[in-house]
């Protein structure tokens, strides 16, 4: 009799066993699945007026590799800056069936170039059309190579030629309007690249609004905040990253630049203020 007891009581207390390790796995699951940084999907539904300083920041180092099988880097060059060593320029590419640039038939626009022609340079070898543009050089329109095309003008989300420090400046439909002509007017951009200095929280929104993204295949954008960038700053910036996600971009890197690097107020500690976002445009993987 005291031994079936004494088994009664084993049994009991290694089911109350088992019953607390389900409960704290469970728990983990669900502290896990809520996690921002851990899943893609509890992206989807957040609201940037409400996140705080550091879901903003895990929002903006997020990337999803497995979402692209293949990426290449294209372009770069190493560089000496602030004591440390690395290389700038490149932008990934994401080589999955749909939306791999294809030789001979893809059209690549680069906004902002800064005399660094490594990322225009490589696509021409893969066999390219490159359109590049740049209001800050020194360089009148023309062609750099066969297929490198460049246009001393800005990207906004208005026209005009009195822009910031007398620049020339067009929105992206303006200027694949006035690129028809060599391209044709059904032609999809195979990948865009935008590097301008800020100007990018204004553009996008208008690329957004006149639809411009549905030729978009790939978009590669390095985004810029300060040290000093308030908290509306950094929710109105999240705002426009999260729109184009909403619109069908799913995006498979985030990579800080290691130049853009301070004492961030928002966070009161050390953190990165400029990141290179890439992404795909769902519509075209297959």
């Amino acid at each position: 009799m005291v031994t079936l007891e004494r088994r009664w009581i084993w049994m009991i207390l290694f089911a109350s066993g088992l019953l607390l390790v389900f409960l704290l796995w469970s728990s983990d699951v669900h502290r896990i699945v809520q996690c921002p940084e851990n899943a893609r999907e509890d992206w989807k539904n957040v609201k940037p007026d409400e996140m705080s300083p550091d879901d903003l920041f895990k929002y903006l180092h997020f990337t999803n590799h497995s979402a692209c099988q293949v990426a290449y880097d294209f372009g770069g060059k190493v560089i000496d800056l602030f004591s440390l060593r690395g290389i700038d320029g490149q932008k990934t590419v994401c080589m999955d069936p749909g939306i791999v640039p294809v030789p001979n038939k893809c059209i690549i626009y680069s906004l902002g170039i800064n005399n660094e022609w490594s990322f225009d340079k490589m696509f021409d070898e893969f066999g390219c059309q490159i359109y590049a543009f740049d209001p800050s050089m020194d360089m009148k329109d023309g062609d750099y190579t066969a297929n490198i095309h460049f246009y001393q003008m800005g990207i906004s989300d208005q026209n005009t030629d009195q822009g910031p420090k007398g620049w020339k400046m067009r929105s992206l439909d303006s200027i694949y309007k006035m690129l028809e002509a060599k391209h044709g007017p059904e032609a999809v951009i195979d990948y865009m690249k935008i590097d301008v200095e800020g100007s990018e929280w204004m553009s996008l929104p208008q690329m957004l609004r006149t639809g411009m993204f549905d030729k978009v295949k790939q978009l590669g954008v390095e985004i810029h905040f300060s040290p000093s960038s308030s908290l509306a700053d950094y929710r109105n910036g999240v705002k426009v990253l999260k729109s184009l996600e909403d619109y069908g971009f799913v995006r498979f890197s985030s990579r800080v630049n290691i130049w853009m690097i301070g004492h961030i107020n928002i966070l009161q500690r050390q953190d990165y203020h400029g990141y290179e976002l890439t992404w795909y445009n769902q519509k075209f993987k297959h």
